[in-house]
């Protein structure tokens, strides 16, 4: 992208596009803007921890925020729950959002690791097929999903030496700041779930 595009403010929804042609740059939007006011332009959904990385910069309250779990989640299964997840296109990508919550993938791996032998359970592949809400499961996720984001909660814990104490420069201080947002946005998914 242009240097200039870094110009315009930066929102976790689109309210504008851009397009580079012969005639030169363009800005359209589905938004009403009244002159002064400031134009916000989307590089799509993506997580604060993808936009620092990527772009350098991170956006509050960004909806995009997700909290992978799938690590601890995968180190907790056999091989045959394993084997029974790939074989149904549900192994991996196991994520929570603000607002939205315990992913589908997710609740079905956290069923997976209540059946020790998914392959022979009516009720889980009933729940995979869409014939059942996986009520069945429901405490025994509650419980899991507890116990998966005290890791979560420990990490912000323990991230807060990240936070200023005044002793910083200038620098130091906005990736002290810039690091420890992100912390806060995990903590974010994980009080909202919980």
């Amino acid at each position: 992208m242009a240097p200039y595009v870094d110009f315009i403010n930066h929102t976790d929804t689109d309210q504008c596009s851009l397009k580079i042609d012969g005639r030169g740059f363009h800005v359209s939007t589905t938004t009403t803007y009244e002159q002064g006011n400031q134009m916000y332009l989307s590089y799509g959904p993506h997580s604060n921890s993808f936009l620092l990385c990527e772009y350098g910069f991170t956006i509050p309250s960004n909806q995009w925020n997700d909290l992978d779990v799938s690590p601890v989640i995968i180190k907790q299964m056999n091989e045959n729950q394993i084997e029974f997840l790939k074989a149904n296109d549900y192994y991996g990508d196991y994520t929570i959002r603000k607002g939205s919550g315990v992913s589908y993938r997710t609740e079905i791996a956290l069923a997976v690791l209540q059946e020790p032998q998914p392959q022979n359970s009516r009720k889980l592949n009933a729940y995979i097929q869409g014939l059942s809400e996986g009520e069945h499961y429901s405490a025994g996720s509650r419980l899991l999903l507890e116990a998966i984001l005290t890791g979560p909660v420990k990490d912000y814990e323990n991230s807060k030496h990240l936070h200023s104490n005044g002793k910083q420069d200038q620098i130091e201080e906005r990736i002290l700041r810039c690091i420890g947002s992100l912390y806060e946005d995990l903590k974010d998914i994980v009080d909202d779930v919980l």
